[in-house]
């Protein structure tokens, strides 16, 4: 799906969803745009965060400004001497997440010849990108957070680290908590680094009996709901799955909200069943959620029957078997069967989604999706009541990329580059700057790598994000014609909603490119003249095409929906300019965001 439309805001509407509307946007603050800002004012902005010094510092310098260029020069100078010397303090304090931020800013600057002359005189980096992620591991496993650390040990591997003696360290410690999906994968790197316990505990498998012990009914009591002068009781059903020895289980936003949505009012408390028991109500508590993903960590006090393992890493293509366990309808333990349908589903705003025939029914949600060996595939989110066979789950791949910052607690944030996307036959396009985004961001442009690294599809340049804490500074290289450009953009934190903090701060017209995928030109008082208009976009279905005359006569925003319907007066230039009046409309909860 290219640019999110009407047909996909109606699926949404019809699985009857509500984490996407159930709690107001927590909106980051504004990025100053830098043309505006005085030399001690952007020396004040890098003293706070030497990163965006640095950003202002060459965006300027790449553009037209009034202050002079040796000014400007010296702000990139110092700034990037205070990012230098930021990093070195997190380092000799053990911040290894925050000095792995900054080592990745200051290596991104090193490999650019432009920008590693500004650096320091005989700057150099210590320790390694992988080095730094395997402390962050180390650390997490000191301070008791063993799942955490060993999905994020899992990312020192991927990056390149092998020291044997951590391999063999980090074996042990997952044969300790059962963890069979890590134990493959250090063996696979470095076969010696199995003991034979190991070895052995590694090829072992484990049948779904066990597996659904592990599964658990998650109940929401909301009081008594009133409707028209008679109460009845208030619901929530959902599923869960262990993951952490201590309780841990992992569901979703959606099936939690009413414990965390600031907007909600009522009563509201959590509990667990475990399987065969449905008298006993075990109390829970929300640690982190991310309403992005509509994924949710709760946490039980009592030593769970069977812990789930997962490493994220296989990818599934239809046709792979697979089983869901979970409580439809309040009916605990259910195990269903079937296959993967299609993969690659874009219908969250961030990520791609599973979609599976297993028979998924309202209570399944947040339950664990397995293929035949038992492999986590995802998280069970949604089936469509009124379309049987069509259900999905969040891939595993994206729920192991954010469960250490669910662990963190509270709610996850997301890196963005604060622009939307277009996803045609030649790759990526910029066609948006948001008006929160980085000022460093490129609105237009054929987008060729981000932080070093090709990207033709919109879940491509997602993963990649994601894979950085906000707070980095990453190149982005765009091409225009035959010139390629490169801009240096600080990650920033990610509303909720970018498509609709984008309708409640921008102008009418510069919406059209987001959300129905033309751009125009004004022509007078809310006339305009289509430029452009992308391929597959709702402009395009609607029958639009470039040169045609359009008047902007109403633009509704729906919260209910979550949807943006805009009305035109259109000459169809197509159609012998005959008038008529159209609506269009596109979800607000855009996934062309990046």
């Amino acid at each position: 799906m290219k640019i999110a439309n009407l047909a996909a805001a109606a699926v949404w509407a019809a699985a009857a969803l509500s984490f996407a509307s159930c709690a107001s946007d927590p909106e980051p603050a504004p990025a100053p745009r830098y043309e505006s800002l005085k030399l001690g004012e952007l020396e004040s902005l890098s003293a706070g965060d030497p990163a965006a010094g640095i950003e202002a510092a060459l965006h300027l310098l790449a553009g037209s400004s009034t202050l002079p260029g040796d000014q400007l020069e010296g702000l990139l100078r110092r700034s990037a001497a205070a990012l230098v010397r930021r990093y070195e303090v997190r380092l000799s304090a053990e911040d290894y997440a925050g000095a792995r931020s900054d080592a990745r800013s200051l290596r991104f600057l090193a490999e650019d010849p432009d920008t590693a002359s500004r650096l320091p005189e005989g700057f150099s980096l210590g320790p390694s990108d992988s080095e730094l992620t395997f402390r962050m591991a180390e650390r997490l496993w000191e301070e008791g957070r063993e799942t955490s650390s060993l999905l994020v040990f899992l990312e020192a591997l991927d990056s390149g680290y092998r020291g044997e003696s951590a391999l063999s360290t980090f074996a042990d410690r997952a044969l300790a908590v059962g963890n069979r999906q890590v134990l493959d994968r250090i063996g696979s790197v470095s076969p010696s680094a199995l003991s034979d316990q190991a070895r052995a505990g590694s090829s072992g498998t484990v049948s779904m009996a066990e597996m659904r012990k592990g599964t658990v009914t998650i109940w929401v009591n909301r009081g008594i709901r009133i409707d028209q002068g008679v109460g009845t009781p208030d619901r929530g059903i959902g599923s869960g799955f262990f993951i952490d020895r201590r309780g841990y289980l992992l569901t979703n936003y959606h099936v939690i909200s009413s414990e965390v949505d600031p907007e909600y009012e009522g009563y509201s408390r959590l509990y667990i069943r475990l399987p065969g028991q449905t008298t006993d109500r075990i109390p829970a508590r929300v640690v982190g959620w991310d309403r992005v993903l509509d994924l949710a960590l709760i946490k039980v006090d009592l030593a769970p029957p069977y812990v789930f393992s997962f490493t994220g890493r296989r990818e599934f293509v239809p046709g792979d078997r697979i089983y869901a366990i979970g409580s439809p309808v309040g009916l605990d333990n259910t195990l269903t069967a079937g296959i993967v349908s299609a993969v690659g589903r874009r219908f969250l705003p961030l990520g791609e989604v599973i979609q599976v025939d297993a028979a998924v029914n309202p209570g399944n949600s947040g339950g664990p999706l397995l293929d035949a060996e038992g492999e986590l595939a995802g998280v069970v989110f949604a089936g469509l009541p009124r379309y049987q066979g069509l259900n999905f789950a969040v891939p595993a791949l994206w729920a192991v990329r954010v469960l250490p910052d669910l662990f963190r607690g509270g709610e996850v944030q997301h890196p963005w580059l604060g622009i939307a996307a277009y996803e045609g036959r030649d790759g990526l396009s910029a066609i948006y700057r948001h008006p929160d985004g980085s000022p460093s961001a490129p609105g237009t442009g054929q987008i060729e790598r981000i932080a070093g690294r090709e990207c033709k599809t919109l879940s491509e340049a997602q993963a990649v994000l994601l894979s950085f804490d906000p707070g980095t500074l990453v190149p982005v290289d765009v091409r225009d014609g035959e010139r390629v450009s490169r801009s240096w953009v600080l990650l920033r934190l990610r509303p909720f909603s970018p498509g609709e903090t984008a309708v409640r701060r921008d102008l009418r017209e510069r919406l059209l490119a987001p959300f129905f995928g033309m751009d125009v030109s004004a022509t007078g008082r809310n006339a305009f003249v289509v430029e452009r208009v992308l391929p597959g976009s709702v402009a395009d279905e609607a029958g639009l095409s470039e040169r045609d005359p359009l008047i902007i006569k109403d633009f509704t925003v729906s919260k209910d929906d979550r949807a943006l319907f805009m009305s035109l007066y259109v000459k169809k230039r197509k159609a012998g300019f005959l008038e008529s009046i159209i609506q269009i409309a596109a979800s607000l909860d855009l996934d062309s965001f990046l």
